[in-house]
């Protein structure tokens, strides 16, 4: 049960990895984000639906008390900082939210006193360098 449930989670991640990560750096990707906006929406949708019933990130959402309005501000926040970008094979902007040490280390930013900005790049690095579990700050700057 467990091997199915990582190739569908595997799916999913690089199904919305590649519908989110369109950029409109050609005029192909352009006229793509066009043509495809609802696609790119629904794909938005269907990142916060998976937070909401995985049942492991779930597990996540409830300890930090959050809910679908506090991802989307997550989101914003990191696609505002520099998180839309590709980094060890993973779309950084997805893959955060689909792996429990990432999502809790986004969750427990502010308690961790670290700004939005160091976040993003620790994440970055996180994914890079294939790194597994817990992301220990490499600082406590803001």
């Amino acid at each position: 049960m467990t091997f199915i449930y990582s190739i569908l989670k595997s799916y999913k991640l690089r199904k919305l990895s590649k519908i989110l990560s369109i950029t409109g750096d050609s005029v192909d990707d352009i006229l793509s984000i066009s043509l495809n906006s609802k696609k790119k929406d629904k794909a938005e949708e269907d990142l916060y639906n998976f937070c909401l019933n995985d049942k492991f990130i779930k597990r996540e959402l409830e300890h930090h008390n959050v809910g679908k309005k506090e991802l989307k501000e997550l989101y914003l926040s990191l696609l505002l900082n520099g998180a839309a970008q590709w980094a060890g094979g993973h779309y950084v902007l997805v893959s955060i939210f689909f792996y429990n040490p990432t999502l809790d280390y986004c969750l427990s930013r502010e308690k961790l006193d670290v700004s939005v900005e160091r976040m993003v790049i620790r994440c970055l690095d996180y994914f890079a360098n294939g790194e597994t579990g817990l992301i220990i700050p490499h600082w406590n700057q803001k």
